[in-house]
């Protein structure tokens, strides 16, 4: 998936297109960064897991129990074969230390 750099202040119930929680880059051979896509999570203690899902862009957030967040991916930069809402995109080549969470800081 890449990296994940996450927006703490953006962590609300309200799901906004333009502020998304998470922004999904992948690390290119040159050292750069390229931004692929986004996520747009909302923690359970926000949304209940019981309850009826969030929505975004006409989609309805998936769960994570082991995080304890909904959550939904746009691959809005990079062509994803299966898809602009799919959870994982082939296209998309990262280290094997892709997996940390970092925070990023949002432009007015």
């Amino acid at each position: 998936m890449g990296y994940h750099h996450v927006n703490r202040v953006y962590l609300t119930k309200d799901l906004n297109v333009e502020k998304p929680q998470i922004l999904l880059f992948e690390r290119l051979s040159s050292g750069e960064y390229k931004l692929n896509g986004v996520e747009f999570i909302v923690p359970y203690r926000l949304w209940p897991r019981d309850s009826v899902p969030p929505t975004i862009m006409g989609q309805r957030l998936k769960h994570e129990d082991n995080l304890k967040i909904w959550y939904q991916h746009v691959w809005a930069w990079t062509d994803n074969p299966d898809g602009l809402f799919a959870d994982f995109n082939p296209n998309v080549k990262c280290p094997t230390d892709s997996k940390v969470y970092t925070p990023y800081a949002a432009t007015p």
